[in-house]
């Protein structure tokens, strides 16, 4: 068993999905098959994000070298925002004008599927693509006996610090804070210095890389193991979320972060004012060392306070339920599948292949990015449930609501978790 197949077994089987409020009778499969007895043909509309620095380029670069082999399919890529994307999806879809493919991640993999708004993979992939991929990562995109989207690709959670800053607060910058007690101590010294020590995004939409990762580290998890109820209000939330509040309290996190920041360079941490980064992902460093090459930054262990967790999500590509084309969608994934294609995806915007071949070359040439591997066990993805996407929306504010004041720590999450508990309760 290697190192990336026991991390992945480590990780919760609950995990985030579902987005967007329609309704699932509103969307239907009608693809049908596009072969003409020899290879698929026909066009295949590609909804893809802005995965790092350079993505249009190389993504026309994979569709020049598919259609050199598949001159007969058409392959129309469309750039998407990322903000909004799986509401945007299934709208799309179901006003049969979306896309073919579309980019994935676990969050919303049960909610498109009980829709059809994607369909099952199992008898348009040649069944030993599955063979090639890391075994953990097939199951989590398995639902009701069929797979639903290919994954390629698996994020890891990256701290950013500056060590000019930290040697400026008198502390070794050989020696990175690793816990929250060790991060408390760094907030308090900062401040002394006029600095912030570390920060939370209380402006984001997820609670992936934000709430989550702080339960995570207390012991606790967003649901019980039966799906049938929330649990983020367990006394490990509670310690989460008081922890959270005390960063604005005591001044160790910038206000700043009260609001949407979508520009890297509006971050107090890229603005030298902070000196831990917010939780990023690994594509973040690249952009760091590309965009703010005086910092030198540099990258914090996986923090702990009872356990040691990041969050990264495990992404890939779906067909539509509406797709014309299915067997010509069909070969495009095939095609990104291939471990020299999605190796040179990975390396570019620096995520983690699950695709096995393409894992055990990626970064031999980039230490820095490979040392990342090492964090594979201590990640864990999104929520494997129908309303894990659903109730983010309904804790959001309550956090804020206790950040600013106005709601204990335990007031919120019990206010949280009562709301989320009556939509689980829908089934």
């Amino acid at each position: 068993m290697t190192s990336r197949e026991k991390w992945i077994s480590r990780r919760d089987a609950i995990k985030i999905l579902g987005t967007g409020a329609l309704s699932l009778g509103m969307l239907s499969s009608c693809g049908g098959s596009s072969s003409s007895g020899g290879k698929p043909q026909g066009d295949v509309t590609v909804w893809y994000y802005p995965f790092g620095v350079g993505v249009e380029q190389l993504y026309a670069k994979f569709v020049q070298e598919f259609q050199h082999e598949y001159p007969d399919i058409k392959i129309k890529l469309q750039l998407q925002p990322f903000n909004n994307r799986n509401p945007k999806i299934l709208s799309a879809i179901a006003a049969h004008q979306g896309p073919d493919v579309v980019y994935i991640t676990t969050d919303p993999m049960i909610r498109f599927a009980e829709a059809k708004a994607i369909a099952p993979l199992d008898d348009l992939l040649p069944k030993n693509i599955w063979s090639g991929i890391v075994p953990a990562s097939t199951k989590e995109v398995s639902y009701k006996g069929s797979h639903w989207y290919l994954p390629i690709w698996q994020e890891l959670p990256v701290w950013l610090y500056t060590p000019s800053l930290l040697e400026q607060v008198g502390w070794d910058p050989a020696k990175p804070p690793a816990t929250w007690d060790d991060m408390s101590k760094l907030c308090e010294q900062a401040k002394s210095h006029s600095l912030f020590g570390w920060g939370y995004n209380a402006g984001s939409v997820t609670l992936n890389d934000t709430f989550y990762p702080f339960l995570y580290q207390a012991g606790g998890r967003p649901f019980s193991p039966d799906g049938k109820h929330t649990t983020f209000n367990s006394e490990a939330g509670v310690e989460a979320l008081t922890y959270i509040t005390e960063l604005f309290a005591k001044g160790w996190s910038p206000q700043a972060y009260m609001s949407p920041i979508s520009d890297q360079a509006q971050s107090p941490y890229f603005q030298k004012q902070q000196i831990v980064s917010i939780q990023y992902k690994q594509n973040q460093l690249i952009a760091a060392n590309t965009n703010f090459p005086s910092l030198k930054v540099q990258v914090l262990p996986v923090l702990k306070q009872k356990e040691q967790w990041g969050f990264g999500a495990l992404a890939g590509w779906a067909i539509s339920g509406n797709a014309k084309n299915k067997e010509a969608a069909a070969a495009w994934l095939s095609f990104l599948a291939r471990p020299e294609i999605a190796l040179r995806h990975c390396e570019a915007f620096g995520e983690m292949p699950v695709i096995q071949q393409a894992a055990t070359k990626a970064f031999k040439n980039n230490p820095e990015l490979k040392a990342l591997d090492a964090e594979l066990p201590m990640t864990f993805g999104e929520q494997k449930h129908k309303y894990g996407r659903d109730i983010m929306p309904l804790v959001i504010p309550e956090i804020q609501a206790a950040i600013t004041r106005q709601k204990t720590p335990k007031q919120a999450l019990d206010d949280a978790a009562s709301k989320a508990d009556n939509l689980l309760a829908k089934g």
